[in-house]
């Protein structure tokens, strides 16, 4: 199209508008995951004073941005996931701004970076809304504080409060959390660029960019002090520095090795991993072409906004209002010349597409060799999974930068720019679109969990252990998980101490939870809460969706199938004493936090009939499975759930519903022969002997050929 149709003011909504179509449409079946529980529950319940206290030993500056986001936005799932789409927006809005100044009438290419840097595919964890909502905010502040310097810069009548700006939202970012301090090393090189456009002498230029950065390296060199000196390293060591001391020759190379590893996986592969991602998981028909229609929906709108958006100066910029202080003229009134060797920071007021591709590569590179140095300064491994990409959202910057740079030189046609950016947004996209997926499986993951819990588990008595290997769905740990587990069960506190505390046996066993043996004490530190328990007042469960969660008992689940080693090694542990039978305070407040309780389905009549089991209500067992029963089939060998309805009809006089469901319990699964032969035994000896009695014993010694016999009278 020979005229543009989109004018650089609509940038903002087009990111808007992307972040939406990648981010927004999972939202209202989203929930709180990993930190977020932990966040959430410890301002609700105890308020700011701990939220102060959890960050004072590593980041105290980042409690103030939780104490006001908390306050703002408060405990609603629904609106943590609003605030998280809508700072990773505005963190790409301060991107385009800043470089929209960098580089004035260069809106498309502005837009182009923050495109890519708003879809970036490398950093996963989007949903995990509160815990990197704040990040999005520093982030943000980072770039507006660059844009702030060389509006400062330009404009000598504003030069203090747009300097102010900038020392204040650098500082913020910086004392928060050092994420993008790698990020803050590339201010002179901003600044240098920017100068070079007016100020044609190179060692003029040097010395006008040093004189103008003193107050920016005074911020810095207090942060460095503060932070190396006053506060040092309370959580990361700096591994570097030690190994560089006892091996330099060996620590350098590899140093170099992981810088060039690292950017090549933030930029190169990051961006080849949205084509693998489409081969992860088997899709139906329906999936396939959503996959596929995410993908062309989003490439063609990209590129056409791309093809039609209006590169102009800022009004600031125009050709009636001033000339730069070189003498050089603005875009308006200068003719283009084509690229000569040495122009890539050519000090001119209009750059050529190349010139600024080149640029905008040469800024991308610095960008990411340096903004991952307090990530390789303490160790920290730089990868793109979960949970270790939260450090690649220091490269988002370079990358996307990198890659609009490279697409400027090597490319001549808009078009076919336009149309290399679409494919990439819209492969982003599609990725995004399928995590959302995973974390909506993961929130319907831990709503079941944490019902069927309920369920089973109407109270518990406080410092309970809840002992398991792990849990099935996305994002599970028992750290985070702790947090509703208290939220639910708690009610009241004793400060510091948490009431509950769930363990992941494989992760632990030999750390916290120093053996399975009772008796021994446990103790859980979770800055600034910390649980004291004993191995004697644990509850051993165990949880594989779709089946129902089975709360386990010595003497009852020991032959149970499938159950993992570490399962049956703990479950000697397992004291049902800690189970209160009757409580209402869970139930109310899990719906709080999860909702209203869906429809009575297989696995609530399982978990209150295996209650009733624990206390020997055998009437309510038959009235429970008689309704069970005529609920569809489960989609899953449900049989290893018989043994509670199994038990209660045999001790209620029902003989035959129970010799028929142990028969369907052993032709669908034989491998529960022995869970079945130990139920049996149970029965054997509690249910009140009689001659139906003897005939059913009689039944099942042929059925199930246990071992030891059944007795029969």
């Amino acid at each position: 199209m020979k005229k543009s149709i989109f004018r650089p003011r609509t940038v903002p909504l087009a990111l808007l508008i992307l972040c939406i179509a990648a981010f927004g449409l999972a939202i209202p079946w989203l929930g709180f995951y990993q930190d977020d529980w932990i966040v959430i529950w410890l301002s609700r319940t105890f308020g700011p004073r701990v939220l102060i206290e959890s960050f004072a030993h590593e980041r105290p500056f980042y409690a103030a941005i939780y104490l006001l986001t908390t306050t703002l936005v408060g405990d609603s799932a629904l609106a943590w996931q609003i605030f998280g789409l809508l700072t990773r927006w505005l963190s790409a809005v301060s991107v385009w701004w800043f470089l929209s100044v960098l580089w004035p009438g260069k809106t498309r290419q502005a837009a182009t970076a923050a495109l890519l840097f708003v879809i970036y595919p490398s950093f996963k964890q989007q949903f995990v809304s509160v815990a990197f909502s704040q990040n999005f905010l520093l982030m943000a502040a980072q770039f507006f504080s660059f844009g702030a310097m060389l509006m400062a810069q330009r404009s000598p009548r504003r030069s203090l409060a747009w300097t102010v700006l900038a020392l204040l939202s650098g500082a913020f970012s910086m004392f928060s959390a050092e994420y993008f301090f790698g990020v803050e090393i590339l201010r002179p090189l901003v600044l240098w660029v920017s100068l070079r456009r007016t100020t044609p002498d190179l060692r003029t230029s040097l010395k006008r960019t040093a004189w103008l950065l003193l107050p920016y390296l005074g911020v810095v060199l207090l942060f460095l002090g503060w932070r190396l000196l006053i506060f040092k390293f309370p959580t990361y060591e700096p591994k570097l520095l030690t190994n560089i001391l006892e091996h330099p020759y060996m620590t350098m190379l590899e140093l170099v090795q992981t810088i060039i590893q690292d950017a090549l996986d933030v930029t190169l592969f990051t961006w080849t991993s949205t084509l693998n991602f489409t081969h992860r998981i088997q899709y139906n028909l329906g999936s396939w072409l959503f996959l596929w229609g995410s993908v062309a929906v989003s490439a063609l709108a990209a590129w056409y906004y791309l093809v039609n958006l209006e590169n102009s100066l800022p009004q600031a910029e125009t050709a009636s209002q001033a000339r730069s202080d070189s003498g050089f003229v603005i875009a308006s009134e200068a003719k283009q010349s084509p690229l000569a060797p040495g122009d890539c920071f050519s000090p001119r007021s209009d750059i050529s597409d190349e010139v600024l591709g080149l640029q905008a590569t040469l800024l991308g590179l610095a960008s990411l060799l340096l903004a991952g140095w307090p990530y390789w300064f303490t160790g920290l491994q730089v990868e793109a999974e979960i949970s270790n990409d939260r450090f690649t959202m220091a490269f988002m910057f370079g990358a996307s930068l990198l890659i609009m740079g490279l697409l400027e030189t090597l490319l001549k046609n808009k078009n076919q720019r336009a149309a290399i950016v679409g494919i990439l947004v819209g492969l982003a996209v599609s990725m995004h679109l399928q995590l959302a997926g995973t974390f909506r499986q993961a929130n319907e993951g831990q709503a079941n969990f944490f019902r069927q819990l309920v369920w089973r588990v109407p109270g518990l008595r406080t410092d309970t252990l809840l002992l398991t290997d792990t849990l099935r769905f996305p994002y599970a740990g028992s750290n985070s998980l702790a947090a509703p587990l208290n939220w639910i069960y708690a009610s009241d506190y004793n400060f510091p101490q948490m009431a509950y505390q769930l363990i992941f046996i494989p992760e632990e066993l030999g750390k916290d939870l120093p053996a399975l043996e009772p008796g021994l004490p446990v103790r859980h530190d979770q800055v600034p809460l910390r649980f004291t328990g004993s191995t004697s007042q644990a509850v051993v469960f165990y949880h594989e969706p779709p089946a129902c969660l089975q709360i386990l008992q010595p003497g009852v689940h020991d032959q149970l199938p499938r159950l993992p080693g570490e399962v049956l090694s703990a479950l000697e542990l397992s004291n049902l004493d800690q189970i209160q039978t009757t409580a209402s305070g869970p139930s109310r407040r899990l719906e709080e936090i999860f909702g209203p309780q869906p429809a009575q389905d297989w696995c609530y009549f399982f978990e209150k009939a295996d209650l009733a089991r624990q206390v020997g209500d055998w009437a309510k067992i038959v009235k429970l499975g008689d309704q069970a029963f005529k609920l569809p089939r489960p989609d899953y060998k449900y049989e290893i759930e018989f043994i509670p309805y199994i038990e209660g009809y045999a001790n209620g006089g029902q003989w035959d519903k129970a010799i028929n469901l142990t028969r369907r319990a052993l032709n669908s699964l034989p491998t529960m022969r022995p869970a079945l032969c130990q139920t049996w035994q149970r029965i054997s000896i509690y249910a009140a002997p009689n001659s139906e009695r003897q005939a059913a014993m009689q039944r099942m010694n042929q059925n199930l050929d246990c071992a030891p016999r059944l007795p029969e009278d």
